[in-house]
């Protein structure tokens, strides 16, 4: 018997909140709170067509510990990923603009590349990663918000490819 309760979210579902696998289904916006609190969620599987993760989506999401983001995402909203205090990695892929508060708290986050397309960084979007030592920054960033890495203990590299601001 498997412990694993796997998800397939289309939108309009009641999600089960012993969850350890979510699979997107056709969504464009992952909707505020919707997978908040989810304490055994290990994986998420996102669809190709999104565009926006909401704001609290996957707050306290605990047993999180990889994000990969489609290519198609656009913007995280506010702590979309606060408090998934196991997530260690997060692929951003290209075509990400905006991020506001999304990943404070993530304290097993070791390391993140931004995507050339990122124009904002809002304020205290890594707050408190406290195992976050590498960051890389390329060229398109307009807006780094207040206290972008602030109490991120660790940080020992930031290296920016940014050409001009």
């Amino acid at each position: 018997m498997s412990n694993e309760v796997e998800f397939e979210y289309a939108g309009l579902s009641v999600v089960p909140k012993d969850v350890t696998i979510v699979r997107f289904q056709n969504i464009a916006h992952a909707g505020d709170c919707m997978f908040k609190g989810c304490k055994r969620l290990k994986r998420v599987v996102f669809n190709e067509d999104l565009k926006k993760i909401g704001c609290e989506t996957f707050y306290g999401c605990k047993e999180l510990e990889y994000i990969n983001l489609p290519s198609t995402l656009i913007q995280i909203c506010y702590n979309a990923f606060k408090c998934c205090e196991n997530i260690e990695t997060v692929i951003f892929n290209e075509g990400l603009k905006k991020i506001t508060g999304a990943f404070e708290d993530c304290k097993s986050l070791k390391s993140i590349t931004f995507p050339s397309t990122i124009i904002e960084a809002g304020d205290r979007t890594f707050q408190n990663c406290t195992s976050l030592a590498k960051v890389v920054v390329n060229e398109g960033l307009q807006v780094i918000g207040k206290g972008l890495f602030a109490s991120c203990l660790s940080l020992e590299s930031l290296q920016s490819l940014i050409l001009s601001l």
